[in-house]
């Protein structure tokens, strides 16, 4: 009796985290490799703005790929500023590196 509950339970759990990924638009067909974020910019890392961030942020490897600039995790399909899909880490909230347009 107890063990059909917990399946029941659990298949139930798995489907509902599984339909939360999919509302909060984690993953994308466009983006399949990383995360859909919403970011103020995407940036060169040339880009002026980009080094001097990385020199506050006491970064000391060269930046090789284009960065968002403070990105967050898209809720839903909402996206006030550039929408992007990230593949590399979140330094200090400040630079996401790995971003590109979507």
């Amino acid at each position: 009796m107890f063990g059909r509950i917990n399946t029941v339970y659990l298949s139930f759990v798995f489907a509902l985290c599984a339909s939360v990924a999919i509302v909060n638009g984690q993953h994308h067909s466009e983006c399949s490799d990383g995360v859909i974020q919403c970011c103020a910019s995407i940036n060169e890392p040339s880009d002026p703005d980009v080094t001097a961030l990385a020199e506050i942020l006491g970064l000391l490897e060269p930046i090789l790929s284009t960065v968002g600039l403070d990105c967050s995790p898209m809720i839903g399909d909402k996206c006030g500023s550039q929408k992007a899909c990230c593949t590399g880490a979140n330094i200090g909230g400040i630079i996401t590196l790995g971003c590109s347009s979507l």
